[in-house]
């Protein structure tokens, strides 16, 4: 299993509310309590896997209801990609759909 996240960067500074080095800080702590590694790709987005054995499919919904819950993460998210055996789910696109903290960022 494995996440992919990227944030509107560009939009956290020009707006100045939430510090950006701050707000990866925390996605990156958090996905590192569950064993996942951060792997920073070419376009900025971030990628987290597990390290070894440890990602459960728990674990990982236990982040993803934690950041389908955090305000800044749905104003500021701009790519969010669940993948496991059973493919690529954009996770983003659900929750603009029915989560009123991502809808009112389109």
């Amino acid at each position: 299993m494995k996440m992919l996240i990227a944030l509107d960067e560009g939009r956290v500074r020009a707006e100045g509310i939430y510090d950006l080095g701050a707000m990866w800080s925390i996605l990156d702590a958090t996905f590192a309590e569950i064993g996942c590694a951060r792997e920073e790709q070419a376009d900025g987005a971030v990628l987290y896997a597990p390290s070894g054995e440890s990602g459960s499919e728990e674990r990982f919904r236990a982040v993803y209801r934690d950041l389908s819950n955090t305000e800044w993460f749905g104003q500021y998210c701009m790519q969010w990609i669940w993948t496991d055996e059973r493919g690529a789910f954009d996770v983003l696109l659900q929750e603009r759909a029915a989560n009123p903290l991502f809808a009112a960022w389109l």
